[in-house]
């Protein structure tokens, strides 16, 4: 079990398979329902897909992907039993295409966890229940126990299942 995402092994070789098969394809990953509900929370995150040069030097042009997974509220239920999650690539992240992405593949009413970007800071008034964690403070607020750690281990899985001199948009072909 990998503690800190309360995740088995099994579970994260499968995500990695996904993920390879999808960028593989050129394609990242669409729901065919939306994912959440009333007594739901989905993490909400973006992730630049790009290569830096020994992690310095000019930034290299990458892709913008925004990615929600659904967490379970429920103590008694298996955790992670269920995960249901979008991967999308955006041609730039702004506040329009973030609400347009969680409305057309989140449900209404669904509790919502995000870092606090300025970019999700309309998701009360478009129907969600909105909550953050400061990441520059801590990553699981201490007071309310809201993080993005489940969202945050599935960039980490996504990218490393990708070559690192591969991470561009030509490469998989990213647009909306």
């Amino acid at each position: 079990m990998l503690s800190s995402l309360e995740i088995d092994r099994k579970r994260v070789t499968k995500y990695n398979k996904l993920f390879r098969t999808y960028v593989e394809n050129k394609q990242l990953y669409k729901p065919s329902e939306k994912i959440g509900g009333r007594n739901e929370i989905v993490e909400i995150d973006e992730s630049k897909i790009a290569k830096r040069k020994y992690n310095k030097g000019h930034k290299v042009e990458g892709a913008w992907v925004i990615g929600g997974i659904q967490k379970s509220r429920l103590k008694n239920k298996i955790k992670n039993e269920n995960k249901k999650l979008f991967l999308l690539p955006v041609e730039e992240r702004n506040i329009e295409n973030i609400n347009e992405i969680i409305k057309k593949y989140v449900k209404k009413g669904t509790t919502i966890y995000a870092d606090c970007w300025k970019g999700y800071n309309d998701l009360k008034n478009i129907g969600y229940k909105h909550k953050t964690v400061n990441h520059k403070k801590h990553f699981k607020d201490p007071e309310t126990n809201v993080h993005t750690n489940t969202i945050e281990g599935t960039w980490n899985g996504l990218k490393q299942s990708m070559p690192p001199r591969n991470r561009n948009k030509k490469k998989y072909n990213i647009t909306t």
